[in-house]
């Protein structure tokens, strides 16, 4: 074979290559202009001090505006996950676990990102 073809040939092999790569972009890109500028998520690990990962905390997330409470039990990888939280109230997170708990954080209105992680990281409940 003469170099111009194999050129072709190894030139369509990398189309071939990097077109699942393209087609990921553009199903991310949909899924952003399909979603609801008025909610967002809200996902992070439930950790020890050492950064070990807790399955089994509960995460309690509170809607500032009317008090209500939502909670997640931690997967064994010691994620959790909220979505569909409204863009325009703060919520408190919280988690615990067993004697343990994390300091409480806010998801501030303020903060626009459609995705948020958190990360919370327990330690021994204070007594009030």
């Amino acid at each position: 074979m003469t170099r111009t073809v194999l050129s072709h040939i190894a030139c369509g092999a990398l189309f071939l290559l990097l077109l699942p790569a393209q087609g990921g972009a553009l199903a991310d890109q949909k899924k952003d202009k399909d979603r609801d500028a008025n909610t967002r998520r809200l996902s992070g690990i439930v950790q020890m001090p050492n950064e070990t990962p807790v399955a089994g905390a509960i995460v309690k997330i509170k809607n500032r505006n009317n008090l209500q409470v939502r909670s997640f039990i931690t997967l064994q990888d010691g994620k959790y996950l909220f979505q569909n939280l409204s863009t325009g109230v703060d919520y408190e997170v919280q988690a615990e676990f067993k004697d343990l708990e994390s300091a409480k954080r806010t998801l501030s209105v303020y903060d626009s990102r459609p995705h948020v992680v958190m990360n919370l990281t327990l330690e021994p409940a204070k007594k009030e």
